[in-house]
């Protein structure tokens, strides 16, 4: 390892942690030269001896800094229009927590998908029933407040998202669809009430 390019690094983490404090404008510019000064640095921190490893840290390090870009920022603009994680709820659909219906449930995806392969790889290793059990009580809590609060806000099934409700289905050979489905029909079932007694 190249102490100096490791300090360069550090130094480029540093520029675009102040980033965050700048105007959006200049903070962007400020974020993405620290990103690359970074990126590079990370890359020399192995090379000229171990240029594959120097490659995988410094791709690793784009997708991380970027990663962070999209959570925490708007830094992320191209062609005019801003990614970011987060909405803007005076003009886009708020789904809860800032976020749209579409990235809720696309993040929902993920992270069951990651229940779901953690599971089977703890099952397929022999460990402690324990461990899949948890992770499949956090999916079907998952299943059960979206349903329930899909219903009590008066949206579609899904809120109309019905790609990752497919992916899910196949994720978990159709437990989160049903369970879903049964939270969403009794938070429907209590908002009828409601409306009944007034």
């Amino acid at each position: 390892m190249n102490d100096f390019f490791m300090f360069v690094a550090f130094g480029g983490l540093a520029i675009a942690i102040v980033a965050g404090w700048l105007p959006l404008h200049i903070g962007r510019i400020v974020y993405w030269s620290g990103a690359v000064i970074t990126t590079v640095s990370v890359f020399f921190m192995a090379y000229p001896h171990d240029w594959g490893p120097g490659l995988m840290m410094s791709l690793f390090a784009a997708c991380a800094i970027t990663g962070v870009a999209y959570v925490h920022t708007e830094f992320i603009s191209i062609r005019g229009k801003t990614f970011s994680l987060f909405a803007d709820p005076n003009t886009i659909d708020d789904y809860g927590l800032g976020l749209t219906p579409s990235k809720t449930w696309w993040l929902t995806v993920l992270g069951v998908a990651i229940l779901v392969t953690s599971g089977v790889s703890y099952v397929a290793d022999g460990a402690a029933a324990w461990l899949p059990v948890g992770m499949g009580a956090i999916a079907v809590f998952i299943a059960v407040s979206l349903g329930y609060r899909d219903a009590l806000a008066r949206r579609v099934i899904a809120a109309g998202q019905k790609i990752q409700l497919g992916l899910l289905t196949v994720l978990t050979l159709g437990a989160f669809p049903i369970l879903y489905l049964i939270a969403y029909k009794a938070g429907t079932r209590r908002t009828a009430d409601r409306r009944i007694t007034g």
